[in-house]
């Protein structure tokens, strides 16, 4: 059996191949003994081949999940070989489980468009977009309840103005948030208390500090949070997000102050632009053009570099 998954949403991508892994092994090997993964950069033909033409252990079939193989740098020289192979797959329930696993969107191949041309038909491709408006807000509320939470619209709304639109974050930030209250609803002004009581152990802690030019208070956080070994790249992510929400609302805070007015024009939460408006009043829309020249100077460590990033980041901020 074969199947196809990718896309911009990572988060829905792996919850998906999850659950296949979940009913794969409830259903033909509760051992657990047949279930193998291969990423792309260390994928081989060898590897491939040995996994799907040996007979399981103490079950009928296996399962192999291939991660990012069309973006990898031997894909070339496998491609024809893996295509004449999976022609020869009859997709069905009597074979191994071969699924390859994409984040992001792969270029047109030979391969990719094989399998999206035979397996959408059958239901076994998908592509997962990224979700927003109100898509996202109608995801929220499903992981609110699965929690045995209601969130309401507003309450959702905020939490998105706060943490953005990147679903790993909000996933994480919205289930804390639903063991942080014994309360079975979630409104707007419970996010927004649970953030304030939080804020001292929470990136908005740092993030507000830095746009407050809270310099002290902001290394101080920013070294207990790479102390503890949180990801650089998540950190560098919402310092990123909340200048660019500054430069925004200078811009618009320019014509008006009225934070509802600046938030139906930014599309914010009414509580978020009005912390906008007020840490943009720390600096100049010329400072912050230097500052995010620094931030994409920042981005360019990250991918070149994680490591280098901890010192860059410390640096950014005592310079700010």
């Amino acid at each position: 059996m074969l199947y196809l998954y990718y896309g911009d949403d990572s988060f829905n991508g792996r919850e998906t191949v999850r659950r296949l892994n979940e009913k794969f092994v409830a259903t033909y090997d509760p051992g657990g003994h047949n279930v193998h993964a291969i990423d792309g950069d260390s994928f081989t033909l060898d590897a491939f081949f040995t996994v799907v033409k040996a007979t399981g252990f103490l079950a009928k079939k296996k399962l192999l999940i291939v991660r990012n193989l069309f973006s990898s740098k031997g894909f070339g020289d496998v491609q024809d070989p893996l295509l004449e192979f999976l022609k020869t797959q009859k997709n069905t329930t009597d074979e191994n489980y071969i699924v390859f696993w994409q984040d992001g969107v792969p270029r047109r191949t030979k391969l990719f468009s094989y399998l999206v041309k035979r397996l959408t038909p059958a239901k076994c491709a998908k592509e997962f977009t990224t979700l927003s408006g109100a898509a996202l807000i109608r995801w929220l509320q499903q992981i609110a309840q699965r929690n045995g939470k209601t969130l309401h619209d507003g309450a959702a709304e905020l939490l998105v103005s706060l943490v953005g639109d990147d679903m790993w974050v909000l996933y994480h930030e919205l289930t804390k948030l639903c063991h942080g209250t014994g309360e079975t609803t979630i409104t707007a002004e419970r996010v927004e208390a649970l953030i304030e009581r939080t804020r001292g152990e929470s990136i908005f802690s740092l993030v507000d500090a830095i746009g407050e030019r809270r310099i002290p208070t902001a290394l101080q956080l920013l070294d207990a949070f790479l102390a503890e070994g949180d990801d650089t790249g998540y950190i560098l992510a919402m310092i990123t997000r909340q200048f660019r929400l500054m430069v925004m609302a200078k811009d618009v805070s320019d014509t008006t102050e009225n934070a509802y007015a600046v938030s139906q024009r930014l599309k914010l939460h009414p509580y978020v632009a009005k912390k906008m408006i007020n840490q943009s009043r720390h600096y100049t829309m010329q400072e912050l053009a230097r500052v995010y020249q620094r931030l994409a100077a920042l981005d360019l460590i990250l991918k070149s570099d994680r490591e280098k990033l901890k010192a860059a980041l410390t640096l950014f901020v005592a310079e700010l």
